[in-house]
């Protein structure tokens, strides 16, 4: 069992925490930075995405309307089907 210095246990005693949160505290550090990363890398495929549907719109405006319209008539169809309360 350790001791605590009866001199100054109020010292002692941050030490060891401190001692024991400075690990906790770097995995904490950790993980937020994985987050971040992970956050990055997620916004930027969104953005190329984003980016190659506008150069397909642009590319073929009248396969992408009638692309919509027919998702547009799909879903109007399955709410549609769906049972009323």
């Amino acid at each position: 069992m350790e001791t605590i210095d009866r001199e100054r246990p109020v010292e002692a005693l941050k030490e060891k925490l401190v001692a024991h949160a400075d690990p906790v505290v770097r995995s904490a550090d950790a993980a937020i930075q994985k987050a971040r990363r992970a956050g990055d890398q997620a916004r930027q495929r969104f953005e190329n995405a984003g980016e190659r549907t506008a150069e397909r719109i642009r590319g073929e405006p009248i396969k992408a309307i009638l692309l919509a319209a027919a998702a547009g008539a799909l879903l109007t169809m399955l709410l549609g089907l769906r049972p009323r309360r």
